[in-house]
């Protein structure tokens, strides 16, 4: 199904998606809003909610918690140091989208864990992964070892039978970066595995307009968007047709939106 023709992909420029985009934005500082945990945005009550886990995985420094930031428009310095996430980070990222003439508010359950954490706690993959409605798999168009892990990596998320969703994305997509993965390749593997490759910089420019060019369901974010609506097919999240009745019924009452939800210390070591 064509996310065009469900999703009113202009919406954010309208006068009512403008009016709603406030409760997502800092006025001082008119970047976006970092929630906290236990914080969620002050939306009016009408406006129903989705939710979605999603596991995002990766070989180590690829970019995994910056794409997170990233997408959540936390306005954090570059830095060529790098640290690896310890134990399992869980981020809640929330934003509107007007699917058919319905505001949503998605609210996306980001799970990360660090490599090393992973091999020394056994409980911590089990826990990343149960449940999950979709795999985030992200590597590095700096890094071609990064790019070449992920069949190995997406064969081994998927051998138990479960069914969520595979999203896949390269991050430091950057004409000044030196790229190690070619178009080609990247079309190779599209074709073969049938998932699109998501690109994203995860610098950072702090501006306004350049947050709600690319988070407004263009740019990266519409690309995220088509991708995350691709759930719906899956097992455990809402069948289309049902979601549709009732959204017109205005019955759907299910947790959920699209956006960031992270404790201060979330941003602490976000660009490797």
């Amino acid at each position: 199904m064509n996310v065009g023709n469900i999703v009113s992909l202009e919406w954010q420029s309208s006068a009512e998606g403008e009016t709603i985009l406030q409760y997502f934005y800092n006025p001082q500082t008119m970047g976006r809003k970092i929630f906290g945990v236990l914080e969620r945005p002050s939306v009016p009550s009408s406006i129903e909610e989705v939710s979605y886990k999603l596991f995002i995985t990766g070989k180590s420094g690829v970019g995994k918690s910056a794409t997170v930031a990233r997408l959540a428009g936390a306005a954090t310095k570059h830095t060529n140091s790098y640290t690896e996430t310890s134990g399992i980070r869980k981020s809640n990222l929330y934003w509107p989208v007007k699917i058919w003439d319905k505001i949503i508010l998605f609210k996306l359950q980001f799970w990360d864990a660090g490599d090393n954490s992973i091999k020394k706690y056994s409980h911590i993959l089990p826990a990343c992964r149960e449940k999950t409605d979709a795999n985030i798999f992200v590597f590095s168009l700096m890094d071609s070892n990064s790019f070449l892990d992920l069949p190995q990596l997406m064969s081994k998320m998927t051998q138990d039978g479960d069914n969520p969703a595979n999203i896949v994305i390269g991050t430091r997509c950057n004409v000044l970066n030196r790229l190690e993965v070619s178009s080609a390749e990247m079309k190779e593997f599209e074709q073969k595995w049938q998932v699109p490759i998501l690109k994203i910089d995860n610098k950072w420019s702090g501006e306004r307009n350049e947050v709600h060019e690319t988070l407004g369901i263009s740019g990266h974010w519409r690309g995220f968007l088509n991708a995350v609506w691709q759930i719906m097919d899956s097992p455990r999240s809402i069948d289309q047709a049902l979601l549709q009745e009732q959204l017109e019924k205005n019955e759907l009452s299910c947790p959920g939106t699209l956006a960031l939800d992270s404790s201060h210390s979330y941003v602490q070591h976000i660009y490797p």
